[in-house]
């Protein structure tokens, strides 16, 4: 079975000195972030959330949290194929990338569960996330996560 959404393909060696990603499959650290990026679960989140009344904060905040495991087991199925392992880099790091978009762009939701949220705080947490993000691969590549 194909896999539903790409897979991050980044430099990886194997235990014996291999590379294995071929040379010009790789992405670029910018493609990796967009790949890294659960865009389906964000659009799913966003309608739901928009269903729900505003002044229904803590509905919204238990929502939000509850994607996150369904973030998790979205890239997991999504990056799938039968003769290859779960991509588990890009599943912690889309699961932290929907967090981050989390507590970045919903400062209401947020604001109703910690009251001194503000929403530039917000912006800087989306920044930090973009910046994270290849960080958080490299350690945990040095972790000895597979990827590929």
């Amino acid at each position: 079975m194909a896999a539903i959404r790409p897979r991050v393909m980044l430099p990886e060696t194997s235990e014996d000195g291999r590379k294995l990603v071929s040379v010009g499959s790789e992405d670029t650290v910018l493609s990796a972030i967009v790949k890294w990026i659960p865009v389906e679960v964000i659009a799913a989140c966003q309608f739901v959330l928009g269903v729900i009344p505003k002044e229904h904060t803590s509905a919204s905040l238990w929502l939000m949290a509850s994607f996150l495991p369904i973030t998790a087991l979205w890239i997991g199925f999504a990056t799938r194929e039968h003769d290859r392992p779960i991509a588990w880099r890009q599943l912690t790091l889309a699961t932290f990338a929907f967090f981050v978009w989390g507590i970045g762009a919903q400062a209401a939701i947020v604001h109703g569960a910690v009251p001194s949220w503000e929403a530039w705080m917000g912006s800087i947490a989306l920044a930090l996330g973009g910046v994270l993000l290849p960080i958080g691969d490299g350690i945990l590549r040095a972790l000895g996560v597979r990827q590929n």
